[in-house]
């Protein structure tokens, strides 16, 4: 009978048990298909994450490319630019040449025109028409180029032409830049510049015994600019380009900026 009942209480006790265990093992199923869930969620974010990564890098290899392509374009236009600018600068050089050659041939080959005298028969200069002068007796003429590029010009600084193409009458001094008239006359003189790009302006002029007579302007930038004028100047005094406006202004050379001058008649 005894033993009847411990069979019967370790019965009892195996079914609560039992069930006990089968409790924990759901909870543990439950555990465990949160956690998977959890891994799930996280790998799908790990997946948004590196597609997100990977479209960024996309974006900055496509930007770099982007960039290189500008580079290469900036380049191309410099270069661009910089041929104008010779261009410019022959086409300059040549249209001054073409009006002091026209204008001295105007001069040397001038005549008086006759008209025919009705009264007499003969011929006399026109009437109230002042005939052109003759060319001066004595030949006064220079043109030099600037053939090193000059930096860090100053205010009143004077803008030198080392390359002497011509200086019939010696009165261009290519060390100052200054031409000192050896005849008193009436002259004609132009100066034509290359200012280098840089971030000022330039403003230069074309001085008459350190009067300015007129100025030219530069953009901060490559340009060809020039000025021309037509002047009295007596015996000994000085004709020369220079810087008015602003410091540390840079004048490019290789024979790109020139400076020249002739009497046109003596008086």
């Amino acid at each position: 009978m005894a033993s009847l009942q411990l069979l019967f209480l370790f019965a009892i006790f195996y079914v609560a048990n039992g069930n006990d265990v089968v409790t924990r093992l759901e909870l543990l199923e439950k555990q465990l298909e949160e956690v998977l869930k959890r891994e799930v969620h996280t790998l799908r974010e790990n997946d948004k994450q590196d597609k997100a990564l990977h479209d960024m890098k996309t974006v900055v290899q496509e930007l770099e490319a982007t960039v290189a392509r500008q580079q290469s374009h900036i380049v191309e236009l410099r270069a661009t630019v910089n041929q104008q600018a010779v261009k410019i600068a022959a086409l300059e050089s040549e249209r001054v040449g073409s009006e002091l050659s026209e204008a001295f041939q105007d001069i040397t080959q001038v005549k008086d025109k006759p008209e025919f005298d009705v009264t007499s028969g003969g011929t006399k200069a026109r009437s109230g028409i002042v005939s052109r002068r003759q060319a001066p007796e004595m030949l006064i003429a220079f043109s030099a180029v600037k053939t090193a590029t000059q930096s860090g010009i100053g205010i009143n600084q004077n803008i030198i032409f080392e390359n002497v193409l011509l200086n019939q009458g010696n009165g261009f001094h290519s060390q100052h830049g200054v031409f000192i008239a050896p005849q008193a006359g009436i002259y004609l003189f132009t100066a034509s510049l290359l200012h280098e790009a840089q971030s000022i302006a330039i403003h230069a002029a074309i001085v008459h015994n350190g009067n300015i007579v007129a100025k030219c302007h530069g953009y901060n930038e490559w340009e060809q600019f020039s000025q021309t004028v037509i002047i009295k100047v007596k015996v000994g005094e000085e004709v020369y380009v220079k810087n008015v406006a602003a410091e540390h202004e840079i004048v490019h050379g290789e024979s790109f900026s020139t400076f020249s001058g002739f009497l046109l008649w003596q008086l």
